[in-house]
C-alpha cells in the first residue's frame, strides 16, 4: 500500500514491488503529490520538473485507490478517467460501508 502526504516515495515502491512480486497496489492519497497539477494548478510550484508523468503511469497500474475528499476524487477522476471503477472516497473516521 502507498500512502501520500505530497510525496510519491511509498507510491513509486509500492508499483516497484507489484511489478517484481505481482502484489495488489492499494493507494491512499491523502493529499495531491508535491510537483503535480490538481484542478489545473501545480501543487508546490518550486518545482525541478512536474510528476505527472509519474503519478499517470503508477495510478493506472493500481488495483484499487482511496482518497481522504470526495473533492480530491474527482478530480483524479477529470484527470484519469480510467481510474473511474477503481477509486473511491474514504473520510478518515468515517467508516462508509462501500469503503469496507
Amino acid at each position: 500500500m502507498g500512502v501520500t502526504g505530497g510525496s510519491a516515495d511509498t507510491f513509486m515502491a509500492g508499483h516497484a514491488l507489484k511489478k517484481l512480486l505481482g502484489c495488489k497496489l492499494v493507494l491512499s492519497y491523502h493529499d495531491p503529490i508535491n510537483y503535480t497539477t490538481f484542478k489545473d494548478l501545480v501543487v508546490d510550484n518550486h518545482y525541478l520538473f512536474k510528476k505527472d508523468a509519474l503519478e499517470k503511469k503508477i495510478i493506472e497500474h493500481s488495483d484499487l485507490i482511496f482518497t481522504s475528499s470526495d473533492t480530491f476524487k474527482q478530480a483524479l477522476i477529470k484527470k484519469y478517467p480510467a481510474i473511474k471503477d477503481k477509486i473511491y472516497n474514504y473520510y478518515f473516521g468515517y467508516n462508509q460501508k462501500e469503503s469496507i
